[in-house]
Parts: structure tokens; sequence; C-alpha cells
């Protein structure tokens, strides 16, 4: 017998765009699957557009309303564009993107900061790269295009990893290292950082990240046992597939307040992993957003050994390096286009870690 009713087609969410007509700003949250689509078609028009980093209060026409961390503002004043360029960018939000948008009748605020706050940061749009060919992993690679490209609808260039040495790296603020090893991009990409660019590696990159000495951060590793006791050979394969993480779900704890956190009404989340990359949280306090529980497994199979060294280990570090981010992700976020929880958690990583204090990041030893 079936738990629930038959889903007999999936149903777009039905967005709202309030009907003031002189609107001080427009606002929404972060929360929506398609916010990041929203934000960049508003960011590609040159729109000066905000993020909250701390929650607040605001007067609409249907009374005062609650955001989050990671609401989107919009003024309408002070913006090159006229009042109904920025209105028509908002019922695209509203009614392609699914999107509750709120008109804001005034800047000051019932409650939390006001809306000339510098609480409130202003955004840039990300200009995005790629890094594909010999090294990288198409598959992952092609999971993270599909999700930029095909919904999120972002330009998204892909360079050849060959090619790094005579690209320029300058007209990109955010470049993505996919599973697999960046020999050739090491030091193009090292100064790329440094000048101010945000670089998101996960899994086997950010692997290579580490053991590149890119950044500061620690891999964890099963101690060699230094005894060992006989085994048949017959049983090789078994015991080496018995320590992979082919798919599993996990529990992780999120800093819904960091802004790689943004948008999420729990701090509560659920990863899939595959691969047995073990990322040790950073020394400093402030740059492991996504950390793993205690007794990580929610569904699926993990052996002993690799539970305990998941346990409390980081989903996510932030590090400082020069004037610029890495981002490191122990996990493919995007997993085969299907795992929607975590694609917030990439879209954050793009639109929102040069928010990201240098001092949160800094990692000395």
């Amino acid at each position: 017998e079936l738990a629930g009713d038959t889903l007999a087609a999936a149903t777009f969410p039905t967005g709202k765009l309030g009907a003031a007509a002189d609107p001080y700003a427009y606002a929404f949250g972060w929360s929506g699957y398609y916010a990041p689509r929203a934000l960049y078609r508003i960011l590609a028009q040159g729109i000066n557009t905000y993020v909250a980093t701390r929650p607040f209060e605001a007067t609409t026409e249907s009374g005062v309303q609650s955001f989050d961390f990671g609401t989107i503002l919009v003024p309408v004043r002070a913006q090159a564009d006229e009042a109904d360029s920025i209105r028509a960018l908002m019922t695209a939000a509203a009614e392609e993107d699914g999107l509750q948008v709120y008109a804001l009748s005034t800047g000051l605020t019932p409650g939390g900061i006001n809306l000339g706050s510098p609480r409130f940061a202003p955004l840039t749009k990300p200009e995005v790269a790629i890094i594909v060919g010999d090294g990288v992993s198409p598959t992952e690679a092609g999971e993270t295009w599909h999700l930029l490209d095909q919904r999120y609808h972002m330009a998204v260039s892909l360079v050849q990893q060959d090619h790094l040495g005579n690209a320029d790296l300058q007209r990109y603020t955010t470049i993505i290292l996919s599973g697999g090893t960046y020999e050739q991009a090491s030091k193009p990409l090292a100064a790329w950082v440094r000048g101010g660019g945000t670089l998101v590696a996960s899994g086997r990159a950010a692997q290579w990240a580490i053991q590149d000495s890119m950044v500061r951060v620690e891999l964890i590793e099963a101690e060699k046992d230094s005894t060992f006791a006989p085994r048949a050979y017959e049983t090789l394969d078994q015991d080496r597939g018995a320590e992979v993480i082919g798919g599993a779900i996990f529990a992780a704890r999120l800093d819904r307040t960091h802004p790689l956190g943004f948008g999420y009404a729990h701090d509560h989340l659920s990863v899939f992993r595959q691969g047995q990359v073990f990322l040790k949280p950073a020394d400093n306090p402030y740059a492991t957003p996504l950390r793993y529980a205690s007794e990580p497994l929610l569904s699926g199979y993990i052996s002993t050994r690799n539970v305990e060294l998941l346990a409390e280990s980081a989903g996510i570090v932030v590090v400082s390096v020069g004037a610029g981010h890495v981002v490191l992700l122990a996990d493919r976020l995007n997993f085969r286009g299907y795992w929607y929880g975590t694609n917030k958690l990439f879209a954050n990583a793009l639109f929102f870690t040069p928010l990201v204090d240098a001092t949160a990041g800094r990692i000395e030893k």
C-alpha cells in the first residue's frame, strides 16, 4: 500500500508580485529553488542589487513581513533603469521563477536592519568558468554546467585545462574545478585567486587543492594498520569494495548565518555523498559552514572505518587566500542533476563567497 497520493505531474511553484504602483524597493527570499536564476537575470541587466546579511522586518502592502538571511533587495530609486523596467524584471521573477516578490513601501523597518544598512551587501554578476579537458571528470563538470546553464540560465565558459596558461583569467570572478587533478592549472590559478578570484573545488579537486598547498586545510585519512592478518586473495575485491562510498545520504549541520548557508530554513541538511574525500574542519572557527553530524548515516552503506572518518568532518571549508577565496566542497553538490537539496549551497558559493570576511577564512596554521 502506498504511503500517499499518486503524483501525476510536477507543479511549478506559483509566484506573486506585490501590486504597489510606486514601491521604495522590491524584495524576495532566497529559499526558492529558482531564486539564483532570478538574481542572475537582474544582475545581468546592471541593476543595483543587495543581499541581506541579517534578518529584518519590512512594511509591505499586506502588512509587516519577516525576511531571513539572504533576502535579495532591489531598490527602485538610484538606478540607471526606469521603474517600469525594474518592475518587468520583478514580474519575470514571480511568473518564470515562482518567487514571492514583495513591494516595500519605505526604507525604514519595524524590526532588524534598515534598508540603507551596510548589512545589505552589494552584489556583482558572477562571471563563471568551468575547467574541462584532460584530468577532469566530464560527468562532474557536465552536471555543474547543466545546473548553471540549463536551470539557472547563467552564461558559463568551458576552458580547457591545457589552455589556462594563455587564457585571460581576469575576465572571470569565479572558476569551478570539478573532480580531477589540475597540475597544469596550479600556477595560473594560484595567482588568479590571490588577485581576488573565487575558486570552487569539489571532491577530488578539493583534495588536489590541499595536496598542491594552495590552501592550509588538512585531509582526514585512516591510520595505516601496522599488523596484517592473513586474508584469502579471492576476498581482495570484496574487501576493497567495502571501503567505497558508492552513493549514500548523510546528515550535516549548516550555519545558516554564513553566506554559503543563505536560503535554508533549517540548520540540518541531507547530503548525498559518493567518494572518499574527508576534510578536517578548519582551525578558524568561522571557516566551516557545513559539518557532518556525529552519527551521519541516514540511508545507504558506509564502512565502519569510513563513518568514523566522516563523523564531524567538514562538508564545506571557505579559505581566504590573498584577496580571494577558495571554497572546498567535500562532495558533489549537484550530483547527476537530481540531488536538488544542495544546489543552493553551490549557488551561494558563486554569488556570495566574495562577501565572506577575510578574517573568517584566514587560516594561519
